[in-house]
Formats: C-alpha cells, structure tokens, sequence
C-alpha cells in the first residue's frame, strides 16, 4: 500500500512539472504569436507605404514618359518643319543665283567691245568669286536637305566612268595645278547605290584633297577602288597639308574649318559621312600634319 503510495504521489509530481512545463510553452507561443501578429502588422504597414510609394513613383514615371513624348513630337514637329524649310529654301535660292550667274554673263558680254579701267575689270572678275561660293554652298544645303528628307535610291554605277567624269571636271577647272593622280582599280563588277549620294562622297573627297595641296610642287593623289568582302572600298590619298592632330576629331563637324586660310564651307566631310550613313556603310579618316590624308569609304550593295 505505501509503494502505491509513493508511486501515486511520483506521477502526481511528474504531472504537475508536466502541467507547469507545457503552461510555460502555452505562454511562450503567445508571446511568439502576440510578436508575429504585430511583426505582421508591421510588415503590412511597411506593404502598404511601399505601395504607396512605387504607385506615386509610377504616376511621376508615367507623367515623365507624356513629357518627353509630348517634347519628343514636338521635336519632330520641329525638325521636319526645320528639313521642309531648309529643303525648300535651298531649292529656292538657286533662281535668284543662275538670275545673278546669267546677268553677269550678259553684263560681260555687253562690255566686251567697251574699255574698261583696270580697277573695273578687276571689280567685275571680283563678282564671280562670291556667286560661285553662294552657288556652292547651296548646293552642299539642297544635298543636306535631300539627304534628310529623300529616300535612297539604288542602282548599278561604274566607279570607273563616275571617277573619270569627275577627274575631268577638275582637270578643265584647274588646268595648270591639276596635280598627278594615279588610280588602282580593282573592282571587277558595278556597285549597287545611290548614284547621285555616291558622286557627292567622291566629288567631295576629292575636292579636299586637292584644294589642301602642298604649297611646293610633287602634290599628288591616289585613288583605290576595290572590292571589300562583299562591300565595295574607296579610298582617296593625298600627301598635302594634313590637319593637326588636336583639330582630327572634329573633322565630321558641320562648319568645322582645320585652318583660318580654308575657303570652303566646311560642309564636305560632314555631308560626306551623313551620305555614307544613309547608304549604310563606313568613313574612316586619318591625316598627319605635312604629311597628307587618308580617307577610306566602305559600302555595301544595296
């Protein structure tokens, strides 16, 4: 009876440290629940004002993105306003201009069997000088304005006869101080492009080379044509002046002039390149002061 006892009285012990244990677990997992709950109302408070805070940042992006879509349009506005003007300006200075070209030939033509003082004839020689620089550069703004505006064109041209053509051209303008052009041409087939682009690159390439001639005799210009993997190259050499290494990388700029003494538009390269960008192909440029210039073109068949 007293083993049963004392046996009774174990189990009561063991009961009621077992009761005391699992109050205890009862009471720690509400205080992990109590600190969940307000970790969670936490958390939903930290959702809520994130929430908040990326939909107004949505609604700044958004107002941003009518912004510049609306400064975006009306850019294009502006530009293709600014192409139209340029395109039809440029169309338009060309009358008053052959107008200026025909009545000087026609005041020339009247006064050829007039005596005229030296001073009158030099002022009357002096009238060519400004229109030929105004009819340049016109043309150089209607290329620019077509370039914009005109699509491109492709069909087959033979390099060969356009080089020659032009070569020609500047052999009558400049008779005396043509100087030595040696060609190497290697092309076997014609080169599927825009023509009328493709003559303003060549023309304008070689315009550069030789107007940017040595002072000394020996200027002299090489021409490459030749096939390019699938592409055709075009390269135009000559070992005139050269630029200076610190004005090379603004060669492309529109109205860039290396030198106070150059008299052209500073038009050439930079129509040059825009012409070769249409045509999806690459310009390449290198020079050496009092060594010459390098100008190589690649492009592709269109």
């Amino acid at each position: 009876m007293r083993v049963l006892q004392e046996h009774i009285r174990a189990q009561e012990e063991m009961l009621s440290r077992t009761t005391t244990y699992l109050m205890e677990i009862q009471e720690e997992l509400e205080q992990s629940r109590q600190a969940l709950a307000e970790h969670n109302q936490s958390l939903e408070q930290m959702v809520e004002q994130r929430t908040r805070d990326l939909k107004k940042s949505v609604d700044q992006l958004q107002l941003e993105v009518q912004k510049r879509e609306k400064a975006q349009q009306e850019l294009f506005v502006a530009n293709h306003e600014l192409n139209t003007l340029l395109y039809r300006s440029s169309h338009d200075y060309k009358g008053p201009i052959c107008s200026a070209f025909g009545l000087l030939s026609l005041l020339e033509s009247t006064m050829k069997g007039v005596q005229l003082d030296e001073e009158s004839q030099q002022y009357l020689r002096m009238l060519h000088t400004p229109l030929q620089k105004l009819e340049a550069l016109t043309r150089t703004t209607t290329s620019i304005a077509e370039y914009r505006q005109n699509p491109v064109y492709p069909e087959p041209v033979d390099l060969a006869v356009l080089l020659d053509r032009l070569l020609d051209k500047f052999k009558q303008q400049l008779k005396g101080a043509y100087p030595e052009v040696r060609v190497h041409n290697t092309l076997e087939r014609p080169l599927c492009t825009d023509a009328h682009m493709l003559e303003n690159i060549l023309e304008s390439l070689l315009s550069n080379a030789i107007r940017y001639r040595r002072l000394q005799q020996g200027h002299a210009i090489r021409i490459v044509l030749q096939p390019y993997y699938t592409q055709t190259r075009l390269v135009v050499e000559d070992n005139g002046t050269g630029i200076p290494l610190e004005y090379q990388h603004r060669v492309f700029d529109m109205f860039f002039r290396a030198s106070e003494l150059s008299t052209g538009s500073g038009l050439g390269l930079y129509l040059s390149r825009m012409a070769v960008q249409k045509l999806g192909g690459k310009i390449e440029f290198k020079s050496k002061e009092g060594k010459g210039t390098s100008v190589s073109v690649v492009l592709p068949n269109l």
